[in-house]
């Protein structure tokens, strides 16, 4: 059956989970001021120690934005050394996806991050199925442009600006960075190291894809 890292570094909560098959077994969450590499480690190796390692045919899933700039270079990183040691492969997921796939339910669910300067990175989900529809790709946009009309809202931006939320309702764990769901992507093929690119919605930062570490 096929063991499953999960990483996501994407916001001020960063997430580890260990799948097996389509099942957590263990989730951890932080939310980290500064320095997430330095919880990030250990936080992984006890992930690896319950799943017994990981082979090659296995993967790790990682969220990979959009967020903080260092943040999720940090997730990649670990990711990236990961992969090329153990030659498994990689299966990317937008960081608000995961949080979506979190709150299942919810026929139109908004997923925002904090973006600063005023903003939020912001998608827009159906969650009733058994994997979540997106309704709307992700924005960088201002709060009043992405907390319009009926439904629920969550992720970090929806905990910063909860009082623009107007008639959308929070969800119970609004800022939860949702590791603990992501076996719903486990069956996905993957990427090698190599290939991975980081969502990024903002300026010369979009897309960024690092080089295969020497």
């Amino acid at each position: 059956m096929r063991r499953t890292l999960v990483i996501d570094t994407a916001g001020p909560v960063v997430g580890v989970a260990a799948i097996v098959g389509d099942s957590c077994i263990s989730a951890v969450e932080e939310r980290i001021v500064l320095g997430a590499d330095g919880w990030l480690l250990p936080a992984m190796a006890d992930a690896l120690g319950m799943l017994g390692g990981l082979r090659t045919r296995d993967c790790i899933v990682l969220g990979v934005g959009p967020g903080a700039f260092t943040g999720v270079r940090v997730g990649l990183a670990a990711a990236l050394g990961l992969a090329e040691a153990v030659g498994c492969r990689i299966v990317p997921v937008s960081s608000l996806l995961l949080r979506a796939a979190a709150n299942p339910g919810f026929s139109r669910l908004v997923v925002a991050l904090d973006a600063r300067k005023g903003k939020v990175y912001a998608a827009e989900f159906d969650t009733t199925g058994s994997l979540p529809l997106t309704l709307c790709e992700a924005r960088d946009i201002p709060p009043e442009t992405a907390f319009t009309g009926a439904g629920a809202a969550a992720g970090e931006g929806a905990c910063v600006y909860r009082e623009r939320l107007g008639a959308l309702a929070l969800v119970e764990r609004p800022d939860t960075c949702g590791v603990a769901a992501a076996g719903r992507f486990t069956q996905e093929e993957g990427l090698d190291p190599a290939a991975v690119q980081l969502a990024y919605l903002r300026g010369e930062d979009q897309v960024v894809t690092l080089a295969r570490p020497k």
